[in-house]
């Protein structure tokens, strides 16, 4: 962190590798979309590149950071649509490598739960998407929220309760 501070490229490029991926993936969850969760993380790592310098160590994992710029850029991007879009995936995210109908039945299994997740509050996506989009923990999804603990579990609990209801209505 301290060589990103420092201007040094390679590092901060490091940091990039390290984080991608969760940022793509709590960004996915939010939007459903590819091509926007691919812009939106770039977005993330320009915003974070260009204001390094301020980043401070406040005992929270680097991550938190950027999750936390990742929420406020989806934010302000909702404020100007009325309504967040939720598109199920047309695109494959597993690779082509292994069973072509294990490759299709798992593509068809994201698609439901990408439907189903659609479904949720604001709210519960939102946890959703910190919880296991971005593997934040309890309280570091709390932090980001500005909400207890208790308050993600329970979010948490009833989004968990939905979705199941809502992947079980898929099932039959």
């Amino acid at each position: 962190m301290a060589r990103a501070q420092g201007g040094q490229v390679e590092a901060f490029g490091l940091l990039y590798r390290n984080y991608a991926a969760v940022i793509y993936r709590y960004v996915y969850v939010r939007t459903g979309r590819v091509e926007e969760a691919e812009d939106l993380t770039q977005e993330v790592f320009l915003k974070a590149l260009n204001s390094i310098h301020s980043y401070r160590d406040q005992g929270k994992p680097f991550r938190s950071w950027l999750v936390r710029i990742a929420h406020n850029l989806l934010v302000d991007r909702y404020r100007r649509v009325d309504k967040v879009r939720f598109v199920p995936f047309t695109v494959p995210v597993v690779s082509s490598d292994g069973d072509p109908l294990d490759i299709v039945e798992r593509e068809m299994e994201n698609a439901m739960v990408m439907e189903a997740v659609a479904n949720l509050t604001r709210k519960e996506r939102e946890v959703i998407s910190l919880r296991f989009g971005a593997q934040m923990s309890i309280a570091e999804t709390a932090g980001i929220l500005g909400k207890s603990q208790g308050a993600v579990k329970a979010a948490q609990h009833q989004a968990i309760a939905r979705l199941r209801k809502e992947m079980g209505k898929e099932i039959e």
